[in-house]
């Protein structure tokens, strides 16, 4: 394994994040003979902790500044090599790690700041575990890609957003989180929202990967990434949004959405007529938001039930919202929902604008393709 790679997962455990904060790490210490490295750190709430994590063995070949530096300090590889990393920038897996950029929370050696640095999941993170997916996701996004690329348009004081998207911490989907931010933005989405099922692993990931990408301007800085999750309710899927922690799975709707509320989050009733919905039990709970549109529903008389919502009075306080309800990075967009923003996007003005209503759903071109296709197939009725 290549040396970057070895302490960028360093650098990732020495942060521990957590309800979105950095921790505060107090020391490291590093055993050249085990490659056992030791943490001692604070997080944002209570004492300190202790972690140790065995590395692979060190690779030192090379005439990188890296690896001279190890050949010659091997007893203080880990102060050595990081600071020569955030020097040279020579590493491409932390290349984006500069000295003195600012980052609130992370202290290291001699006081220096360092950017945010983020590792992707890996195949064991996954929540799906079909040897067969990896082909099956291609097939459906080069499928998708066939329908067309959604085409987003916004005026002044109006934000795009996706706010229902799975990551690969979902059991029915492969999606990376960097690769989900870097594609909304090119759709030209200004937030997405992750809502993985029953885990909220995926949108904190989501969260750390948007901080990544902004510290190494990959993208704009008030591109928002929405917290959140999708529970198993008695009798169907619920989601929540502006939430930073996992939810009770199998209460009744309404008792989730009292604890939704609880966190701190808004209720949404995803997808309300489908397979996985609540039906009529949307009607029987508070709820923040409703699904109107949604990417993932195509029979047309469940279409055209969940499209009555809108204008049912019993909803009349619920904002209406589009979702793609994405488990492939090619459906993400296909439903979407614009929000009336006054001034800098942020997330508590998207959380107003939503929680007023000042929401209007929407649909694209290669969404309404696939519903007249796929809306012909009698077992989606």
């Amino acid at each position: 394994m290549a040396v970057g790679a070895q302490f960028s997962n360093f650098l990732l455990l020495t942060s521990n994040v957590q309800n979105g904060r950095l921790a505060q790490w107090e020391s490291a210490s590093f055993t050249p003979k085990r490659s056992l490295v030791r943490i001692q750190y604070r997080p944002p709430c209570g004492s300190s902790s202790v972690v140790e994590r065995q590395l692979p063995k060190l690779n030192v070949a090379g005439s990188n500044p890296v690896s001279r530096s190890i050949t010659r300090r091997r007893s203080q590889v880990v102060k050595a090599a990081v600071c020569k990393i955030a020097i040279t920038g020579s590493i491409p897996v932390v290349a984006s790690i500069k000295m003195n950029a600012p980052f609130e929370g992370v202290r290291f050696y001699g006081g220096h700041k360092l950017a945010q640095v983020y590792s992707r999941p890996g195949r064991r993170e996954r929540g799906c575990r079909y040897w067969w997916f990896d082909g099956w996701d291609w097939l459906a996004n080069r499928a998708l890609s066939l329908a067309g690329r959604p085409s987003v348009g916004i005026c002044p004081g109006e934000i795009a957003f996706d706010p229902h998207i799975h990551t690969l911490f979902s059991h029915c989907s492969i999606s990376q989180p960097e690769r989900i931010i870097l594609d909304a933005v090119r759709l030209g989405l200004g937030a997405v929202g992750i809502m993985d099922h029953n885990s909220i692993r995926g949108a904190l990931d989501c969260v750390r990967c948007g901080q990544y990408l902004k510290s190494a301007g990959r993208i704009p800085q008030d591109f928002l990434v929405i917290p959140g999750v999708e529970v198993n309710s008695t009798i169907g899927h619920v989601g929540a949004l502006f939430v930073e922690c996992d939810l009770p799975m199998g209460l009744e709707p309404v008792e989730i959405v009292k604890a939704i509320h609880n966190a701190g989050g808004l209720a949404v009733a995803v997808h309300p007529y489908h397979s996985t919905g609540i039906g009529d039990a949307v009607f029987d709970a508070p709820f923040d938001a409703i699904e109107i549109e949604c990417g993932s529903v195509f029979g047309s008389r469940l279409v055209k039930r969940n499209r009555e919502l809108a204008s049912d009075p019993r909803l009349s306080r619920a904002a209406k919202l589009g979702s793609s309800d994405a488990h492939y990075v090619r459906a993400m967009a296909s439903c979407y929902t614009i929000a009336r923003i006054k001034g800098t996007p942020t997330l508590a003005a998207l959380k107003r604008a939503i929680a007023s209503g000042n929401c209007q759903p929407m649909t694209s071109r290669p969404y309404d393709r696939l519903a007249r296709l796929l809306g012909l197939i009698r077992k989606l009725h």
